[in-house]
């Protein structure tokens, strides 16, 4: 799993997807803190339902 800044990531946006489309993750930092991952959407975590 790979681990890149906003401003790298806005430039290769492209290839991420790519990436993210054979399989990969990769995660996304700002001020070198992750603040979100990019992953092939079969592998994202489900949403689940709550009761309000």
């Amino acid at each position: 799993m790979d681990s890149i800044g906003v401003e790298e990531a806005r430039r290769r946006l492209p290839e991420l997807l790519n990436k993210a489309e054979a399989g990969e993750q990769t995660i996304i930092r700002r001020h070198n803190k992750a603040v979100a991952a990019l992953v092939p959407i079969w592998q994202r975590p489900s949403r689940q339902k709550r009761n309000v």
